[in-house]
């Protein structure tokens, strides 16, 4: 998987899983909100805004692997 070593592929599918999850909670919790017809709040607002940064965290990191970038101080 884009030339990378095992480690490398398994640190890709840990960064993967450890983002799904949580976007998956994320979306069931908006989802909920809305089915029952309550209002999305400011609480949820940043939750959304702190998963945002998360994500931009996680291919910050991936694409400093991919591309070999001395990224020393993430690992």
């Amino acid at each position: 998987m884009f030339d990378l070593s095992s480690h490398h592929a398994e640190l890709f599918m840990a960064h993967l899983i450890s983002g799904v999850i949580p976007g998956v909670a994320v979306a069931t919790r908006i989802r909920v909100k809305m089915k029952t017809k309550q209002d999305i709040r400011a609480d949820d607002m940043f939750i959304l805004l702190t998963l945002l940064f998360y994500y931009g965290a996680i291919a910050t990191v991936l694409q400093g692997k991919f591309l070999g970038w001395q990224m020393t101080g993430v690992y």
